[in-house]
């Protein structure tokens, strides 16, 4: 069973600004990184055990991706 809106909305309003803060460091784009880990955990059919862990360590795994998106962009770009 998904994840309820109050749910969510409380992991949102609790942990959203957070969550941007702290991977604001890895990736030029951390709101774009915050909100599709909320997206891929409203869209989940049976949430995770620990949300909030959850929400770091796909936040994490998406600015990574990011920012190997743009290293490979620029590489292209400068070839």
């Amino acid at each position: 069973m998904p994840l309820k809106a109050a749910q969510l909305v409380t992991l949102i309003e609790g942990h959203a600004a957070v969550l941007r803060l702290w991977i604001r460091a890895r990736c030029p784009s951390p709101d774009d990184v915050v909100q599709e880990a909320f997206c891929r955990l409203a869209t989940l059919d049976r949430p995770p055990n620990n949300p909030v862990a959850w929400l770091y360590q796909v936040c994490r795994n998406l600015a990574e991706n990011d920012r190997l998106s743009e290293a490979r962009r620029r590489r292209r770009e400068r070839d």
